[in-house]
């Protein structure tokens, strides 16, 4: 008979002992949810925060280009139908320290029978203190080839292609630019 009597009162204290730790679990996780609530409230407002300074970040640092077709550098090699062109690309939209947001490239510019090679000549400047006889001439565009381009020159390229995807292109213009402010 104790048998009897052991068994159901074993089973009630189970039941019992897990309707008490039910409860007070749902107890405790009342506790913990306005603490949670609070944490994620937090969260969002970190969100709101952080998006907002990304915004005013891109009024100052934009991002960076997903492709380059122009670019300005130094004629470092010239060949038959190719100049190689030492330029700078920026790899950062923040500037670093020691000049690490931009990276030096050497570009290998291929001319073809389409590519424009020009120079600007700007009008000539009166003396300081005198006035200029007749009316300015405007500048003018002159025409150039590739073997006028010097080793040394400065130029401005128009590219077919992305630089950021290739170091070799085909150039639609290149711009001789004049040495003086360089």
């Amino acid at each position: 008979m104790k048998k009897e009597i052991l068994i159901p009162i074993l089973v009630g204290v189970i039941i019992i002992s897990f309707s008490a730790g039910f409860w007070i679990g749902k107890i405790y996780q009342k506790k913990q949810a306005p603490e949670k609530a609070e944490t994620s409230k937090e969260l969002s407002e970190a969100k709101k925060e952080i998006e907002t300074l990304k915004e005013q970040l891109e009024t100052f640092y934009p991002p960076l280009p997903k492709e380059i077709r122009e670019f300005i550098g130094k004629v470092v090699e010239k060949g038959k139908n190719f100049l190689v062109v030492e330029t700078e690309i920026r790899v950062s939209r923040f500037p670093l320290p020691g000049g690490k947001d931009m990276e030096k490239v050497k570009v290998k510019v291929k001319v073809d029978e389409k590519t424009e090679i020009f120079k600007i000549e700007a009008s000539s400047l009166p003396s300081p203190g005198k006035m200029p006889a007749g009316p300015r001439r405007p500048a003018q565009r002159i025409s150039l080839t590739l073997d006028d381009i010097q080793i040394g020159d400065y130029v401005s390229v128009v590219s077919r292609e992305n630089i950021k995807e290739t170091n070799e292109v085909v150039a639609s213009e290149i711009q001789v630019l004049p040495q003086a402010g360089l």
